[in-house]
């Protein structure tokens, strides 16, 4: 085919969209339509994501009239780039990435009709604004889900679980998922739509494809698209009750607006965490954010911070190794612990006592600043998890985390704490230690798992699990055990 453009907007190594234009070999009559025929590329960190074998033929980009690709980037851009929670239900648990929520959201809490009406309509507004193939209907597109997370966008894919529209048709990257550089993300996406609508102009003068450009031209987020950051009942509750702070976050925001990009405040970072929709509960979480210390950490602590996201294959496997590093270099061998609260305040953690009014949907707030300050709190409402338990969690938190604020509760990113959870249980109950001390028992029962309990001060949940990851329970003795000893 002959192109008449061709372009690459971006780094294939990070984010980079491929347009190319040419002559539509079925015309239709429609300049718009009929111009905008060519080829679309999505790459990330190397990856061609729409890569295809079409009946042994193989194509790195997907070939069909573009124009429903463009109009759909210039209606959802904003949201694409910048929405960072999942809707209501969802609460991020075992939920890996973009893709695999629309499928673990399937089936919805037990509701009401209307209210079940209600969710599933959300659900779907929110695919629509992040899934790829809700572009266009009538163009075969890989199963591609962007998503705001922190400073980064989330690129997952997943062509098992939904496959190609067209039998014969095979996408070549399956399953996987990237984190990129929002603000270079929305560059990418935005010099696109304007370079390409610009030039589809110049060759046509069509007065649609003019009005696209226009839109693309002056496509920029507002100090008010900061709403993105948040969960929709939180933004609602500060945009209607808390003028203070509405003002303070659209003066941030307004600071470092960049095209569609919006920038996360110190004050969204948090509360991207939760959904919030009491005045007191966003009061009591920025509180409790606010208390770092003045202090960077000690340097012991400084030189074991490891700061990478998580991996959505068993994270776990991540949090047991590093605890055992941690141990190894802080010479703790298969000693119990000490005393966590006061070893990290004597490290420069901050570590606040008490109850500071954080919703019960919060087990565990932690943060560590660029300049290694930190804070970890676990909530005493959240009757859930054992201080000491949570305390070490924590800590993974602190120094595996690759975000300023970590929550784990009701609103976690499962990845994330799913690894810290791990990490603070071994480190809690070191594996040389527990098989020492369980090497003479022909098998475990209740006696040896209050045996360990008692050798390393952790309770029933925390014992139980770590005993079935080193495979000497199953997971049936360990839900049995870890009720009798409850």
């Amino acid at each position: 085919m002959s192109e008449w453009f061709q372009r690459q907007f971006g780094d294939r190594s990070e984010f980079a969209i491929i347009v190319s234009l040419g002559v539509d070999p079925h015309p239709r009559g429609e300049v718009a339509r009929d111009h905008t025929w060519g080829s679309l590329e999505i790459w990330a960190q190397g990856r061609c994501l729409t890569e295809s074998v079409l009946d042994g033929s193989v194509s790195p980009g997907v070939r069909w009239n573009l124009l429903p690709v463009l109009e759909w980037l210039l209606e959802v851009g904003i949201r694409l780039v910048n929405e960072d929670p999942y809707p209501r239900f969802s609460k991020g648990r075992d939920v890996s990435d973009g893709t695999s929520w629309y499928d673990a959201t399937l089936s919805p809490p037990m509701l009401s009709p209307e209210a079940e009406r209600r969710w599933f309509l959300r659900r779907s507004e929110w695919r629509h604004h992040h899934a790829l193939r809700r572009a266009a209907e009538d163009l075969a597109l890989p199963n591609v889900v962007f998503r705001r997370l922190g400073d980064h966008v989330e690129v997952s894919w997943d062509n098992d679980s939904w496959s190609p529209p067209r039998r014969n048709l095979r996408f070549v990257e399956r399953r996987g998922r990237v984190l990129t550089a929002a603000g270079r993300f929305g560059g990418v996406v935005r010099e696109a739509l304007v370079e390409v609508l610009s030039a589809l102009v110049k060759k046509t003068g069509d007065a649609h494809l003019t009005a696209l450009f226009a839109r693309a031209d002056a496509f920029r987020a507002t100090d008010a698209d900061w709403r993105w950051l948040v969960h929709r009942p939180t933004a609602e509750l500060i945009r209607t009750e808390m003028p203070q702070l509405r003002k303070r976050l659209d003066e941030a925001t307004a600071r470092g607006l960049d095209g569609i990009y919006v920038p996360h405040t110190p004050e969204t970072m948090v509360l991207r965490h939760v959904r919030l929709d009491r005045k007191q509960d966003v009061d009591a979480v920025l509180r409790a954010a606010a208390l770092l210390p003045s202090q960077p950490l000690a340097a012991a602590l400084q030189a074991l911070i490891r700061p990478l996201p998580a991996s959505n294959e068993r994270p776990w496997e991540e949090g047991n190794e590093y605890a055992e590093v941690v141990r190894e270099e802080l010479g703790w061998g298969t000693d119990p612990l000490p005393d966590l609260a006061s070893w990290m305040t004597a490290h420069g953690v901050a570590v606040p006592a008490g109850d500071l009014g954080l919703p019960a949907a919060m087990a565990i707030l932690s943060e560590r600043t660029d300049d290694a300050r930190a804070m970890v709190h676990v909530n005493p409402r959240a009757s859930r998890i054992r201080k000491e338990t949570g305390l070490a969690t924590a800590l993974g938190h602190v120094l595996l985390d690759d975000g300023v604020v970590s929550v784990d509760g009701d609103w976690e990113h499962w990845p994330t704490s799913a690894r810290a959870r791990a990490f603070g249980v071994a480190l809690m109950l070191p594996e040389d230690g527990v098989r020492e001390l369980l090497r003479d028992s022909t098998s475990i029962g209740v006696d040896e798992v209050r045996e360990v309990m008692h050798r390393y001060r952790s309770g029933p949940w925390a014992t139980t699990y770590r005993l079935k990851n080193l495979g000497l329970i199953t997971p049936d003795e360990q839900m049995e055990l870890g009720h009798a000893v409850s």
